[in-house]
């Protein structure tokens, strides 16, 4: 039927009329059997409010609408209770929250990242959830994540902690709870089914969650059915992704600050952004919080962010690592701090060490490509396009070819150790586990940007400049496992001399 932007349901709301049966009528139509409604947690709350509403009324909710959580995998539930009828005259709605019923099996990494995200917010129960949620679609046993197994099971291409504390805590916790994985029965063919067939008394469905593979035959049979709501907002850093996250948080300023008549100033507007991040629950906490605080005046400065609120905002360790190699000393020694002032989920020392020698490995691998034969599709000055068409390409090639050299290696030196190639019993998802190896330059040659400011970032230090500050490294590394002077000092004092201006 229908697949609009959050932006348009207020339109279609106001379209419908809950007492009309004439499908045909393009200026009153009725509700549809079921609403779909995915993306950004605060936005998918907003939209599903306004359509429960349309369809209930307040006053009768608590009799004709029964909400079921999605994660406990409830469809036969939802299926049993759309079709049976209400106490109370008129249709029931049945809300089926935080779905996984389309959840798709490519999208494993982004969960597991998720997971770790809820762990580092100390949200054990959700991080149990998306770990659970993780191990159902990649077929594992708690056996598969177990310490002597976990390495070969978990993806190669995921930025993990390099400390599995996270892990261990949250499979404990699984585990002490009664919490289990999942069953992979088929409740996508069970809602298809009760779709394409209908609800019994004009009974209708919501469907809530996170994100959807719309390559699924469910997602499609809600789109021939019903109406799905995209309430997705992009993550990344491009420039595009950051302006459709402005749009998101300029609309949350509006609703937030429209009935106290009050107004954010531009400079607050990205004091504010900047102490929270996106995050709308916070941003929106915050604004309140600032309306409060203003008390009776009606412009909310940028020096009311600043002294009103803590920022929260969590900095990617790449912010840290990127000023550090770009030799921006102000901006490498504030996101050193703030990484590792964020509570229990904070950096320690050792950590942001292990994260600026791996980056600095990175510079010697890019240094030696460049002083390569192959390395003369670079220069000095060379624009983003010119990398991404004539030198990323001979980047992936040098990284396959290294990779082929290495897996000849490693197989000669099974063949020498064990004489003879002993079978190998067959893992039931039957992939030889891939070879890992911390000397690619493009691990992720699908976003080749980070890699190019690399390439960029590398032209900052000879190559003895980079031996020279490994070492630094390396020393600083064993006084902070010393345990005998202070450990932010000696980060500072790294950066610092690293970050220093060229003479």
């Amino acid at each position: 039927m229908t697949e609009l932007n959050y932006k348009s349901l207020d339109d279609h709301l106001k379209k419908l009329d809950t007492a009309c049966d004439n499908k045909n009528d393009d200026r009153r139509r009725p509700p549809a059997a079921v609403y779909l409604i995915y993306g950004e947690e605060m936005l998918c709350k907003t939209a599903l409010k306004k359509v429960l509403n349309r369809l209930v009324p307040e006053s009768n909710q608590s009799f004709n609408f029964e909400p079921i959580d999605g994660n406990l995998g409830c469809v036969s539930e939802a299926v049993e209770k759309l079709n049976t009828y209400s106490l109370l005259s008129g249709p029931k709605v049945v809300g089926l929250f935080e779905a996984r019923v389309l959840d798709s099996r490519t999208n494993t990494d982004d969960i597991l990242l998720t997971a770790v995200k809820a762990f580092e917010d100390q949200n054990l129960n959700r991080a149990a959830e998306y770990l659970l949620r993780f191990m159902a679609l990649a077929n594992f046993s708690f056996d598969d994540l177990s310490p002597p197994n976990r390495r070969e099971n978990l993806p190669t291409g995921v930025e993990l902690p390099d400390d599995d504390r996270w892990l261990d805590d949250v499979i404990g916790f699984c585990q002490e709870n009664g919490r289990k994985i999942p069953k992979a029965a088929d409740n996508e063919s069970i809602l298809c089914h009760a779709i394409e067939k209908g609800f019994p008394g004009g009974n209708r469905l919501l469907i809530t969650t996170d994100t959807v593979d719309k390559r699924r035959k469910l997602f499609k049979t809600i789109r021939s059915k019903g109406v799905i709501v995209d309430c997705s907002v992009p993550k990344g850093d491009r420039k595009a992704d950051k302006t459709a996250q402005d749009t998101v948080l300029a609309d949350t300023v509006r609703s937030v600050l429209s009935e106290s008549g009050k107004s954010l100033a531009p400079d607050a507007f990205a004091a504010l952004r900047e102490t929270t991040g996106f995050e709308l629950r916070a941003f929106a906490k915050n604004l309140e919080k600032l309306v409060s605080y203003i008390g009776d005046r009606d412009l909310i400065t940028r020096q009311d962010v600043v002294t009103a609120l803590k920022r929260t905002k969590k900095d990617p360790v790449y912010a840290l690592t990127g000023a550090f190699t770009a030799r921006n000393r102000d901006d490498a020694l504030f996101y050193m701090r703030t990484l590792m002032s964020e509570g229990q989920g904070g950096l320690r020392p050792e950590q942001i060490l292990v994260a600026l020698l791996n980056q600095l490995r990175k510079l010697l691998l890019i240094k030696s490509f460049v002083s390569s034969p192959e390395g003369k599709a670079w220069h000095s000055g060379c624009p983003y396009h010119t990398f991404r068409t004539n030198v990323m390409p001979v980047v992936q090639k040098c990284d396959s070819e290294l990779l082929g050299t290495l897996q000849q290696w490693q197989d000669d030196l099974n063949i020498s150790v064990n004489d003879e190639v002993k079978p190998v019993k067959k893992r039931s998802r039957g992939k030889k586990p891939a070879l890992k190896t911390d000397l690619l330059i493009a691990r992720y040659p699908n976003n080749p940007y980070p890699i190019y400011q690399l390439f960029l970032n590398a032209e900052n230090f000879s190559k003895q400049d980079l031996l020279q500050i490994y070492d630094d490294l390396s020393r600083a590394d064993l006084r902070i496992k010393s345990g005998g002077e202070n450990r932010r000092l000696i980060l500072e004092e790294v950066i610092l001399n690293v970050c220093r201006p060229k003479d």
